[in-house]
């Protein structure tokens, strides 16, 4: 991008250069060729500038020996300058989440000036944005959904992983990033860029696995507690970065089901205090084959618990299931005997009459009717506390029955216990036959 100025002013020697996260600048002594100077018009500027303002950037260009200066929205021609020799000075501002690496070397000088802390913190300012490396010095093309690599950033994640409850990192506050922020998904390329990442997501996979993590510049502090523990104090610029591969499949499988994220990563601990020196963090293939056996000889040891709390939730299930229709049946046989004292009455009026030889078409007189209505009152007094009981009895019944769910949280997880139930098709499918023949009964 900046060799189309030194095309038309070759460097003779460089006094100032530097190239990071804001700004370029460069400053050096030129050769002048009068001819080459000539031909700085407004069409090489216009097309200098086309290609700074398409990043969004500012930028300026100036000659100290006859006080020349031109910028994005300014542009003159150069006066006949007399000296062989002149001094440069080009200023580009970057703005946005586009970093051009303008030059390479100066650029990776400067991260390892910043260190990790500081690279973070600026990352810090773009990270509801993300940011996009472009290096025209290569054609490597990688990306995240927060970094891209001479690409365009991925779709950002739905739903972020979330830091293990038994994870305690010091920065977070500062730092809220996931591992995946800086997995371009490419880390064996000869790059110091991209090694600079893949070290930086080496470091954020040990944060969501160790117990205790702290970034203080340079160096990164672990602890990790299994079946003994262990302390390292890793220097960021000679991070080995060789076992990346096997700790991203660690974490992947740590946090690959949610609600087996605190047994996975206690089973992890153990065997990565096993496999792991004193201040190396370097491991191979058999750490996570290892750490694969360890998980299934866990399940092993806790399927006969699994079904025991199974069955007694069956069990429990069952009791309700009995309840819902004990309440069924005392509901039925209120209103049966109800019906009946009401049919007996006029029965029992009907046949005296006939023994006593009276005239049938006058057996329910006045009287009679008076008390068959009172009695018809009580019995619909009766219904109706009737049903008010059988609410009472289903309101206990869905008590109890959230209470039994609620209990075997501390056992199981609410996906295996809705898998267990069904979803509640089976108590569901109670109530509604409560609810049916409640409604035939009394309608």
């Amino acid at each position: 991008m900046i060799q189309q100025i030194f095309n038309f002013f070759p460097v003779k020697n460089v006094i100032f250069e530097t190239d990071n996260f804001s700004n370029y600048e460069c400053k050096y002594i030129a050769f002048i060729d009068p001819v080459k100077v000539k031909l700085f018009n407004k069409n090489v500027y216009d097309e200098f500038n086309a290609k700074i303002i398409s990043f969004g950037y500012e930028w300026s260009f100036e000659i100290a020996e006859n006080n020349y200066s031109i910028n994005q929205n300014n542009f003159e021609n150069i006066d006949d300058v007399e000296e062989t020799e002149i001094t440069i000075t080009l200023l580009i501002f970057k703005r946005g989440i586009n970093v051009v690496i303008i030059n390479e070397d100066a650029f990776c000088k400067n991260l390892e000036n910043l260190g990790l802390e500081g690279v973070l913190k600026i990352f810090k300012e773009t990270y509801n944005s993300g940011v996009k490396f472009i290096n025209n010095n290569n054609q490597f093309k990688f990306s995240s959904n927060y970094i891209g690599y001479n690409f365009d950033l991925k779709e950002p994640i739905e739903e972020k992983i979330t830091l293990s409850s038994q994870c305690h990192f010091n920065n977070l506050s500062d730092f809220k990033y996931t591992p995946d922020y800086f997995n371009i998904a490419e880390f064996r390329i000869e790059d110091a860029i991209i090694k600079f990442i893949a070290k930086i997501y080496q470091v954020f996979i040990l944060i969501y696995i160790c117990d205790r993590s702290e970034i203080n510049k340079d160096q990164v502090t672990l602890k990790i507690s299994g079946f003994k523990t262990l302390e390292f104090n890793l220097d960021f610029k000679t991070l080995d970065i060789s076992s990346v591969p096997i700790y991203e499949k660690i974490f992947e499988w740590v946090y690959s089901e949610k609600n087996k994220i605190e047994d996975k990563i206690g089973i992890a601990r153990n065997i990565l205090s096993i496999y792991l020196k004193d201040n190396n963090i370097l491991i191979d293939d058999n750490t996570f084959n290892s750490i694969l056996s360890a998980n299934n000889t866990y399940i092993k040891g806790n399927i006969s618990k699994y079904i025991e709390t199974r069955n007694k939730l069956h069990e429990q299930i069952e009791q309700i299931s009995n309840k819902v229709n004990s309440s069924l049946e005392a509901f039925y046989n209120n209103f049966q005997k109800s019906i009946f004292v009401f049919i007996s009455f006029y029965l029992s009026i009907f046949v005296l009459k006939v023994y006593t030889k009276s005239d049938p078409t006058n057996a329910i007189n006045k009287e009679a009717t008076i008390m068959a209505v009172g009695l018809l009152f009580l019995s619909l007094l009766f219904l109706f506390f009737s049903i008010w009981i059988l609410k009472l009895e289903k309101k206990r019944i869905k008590e109890k029955y959230e209470n039994i769910k609620d209990r075997c949280l501390d056992l199981l997880v609410a996906e295996d216990i809705n898998k267990i139930l069904k979803n509640d098709k089976e108590y569901n499918e109670e109530l509604n036959f409560l609810n049916e023949r409640k409604n035939l009964y009394i309608g």
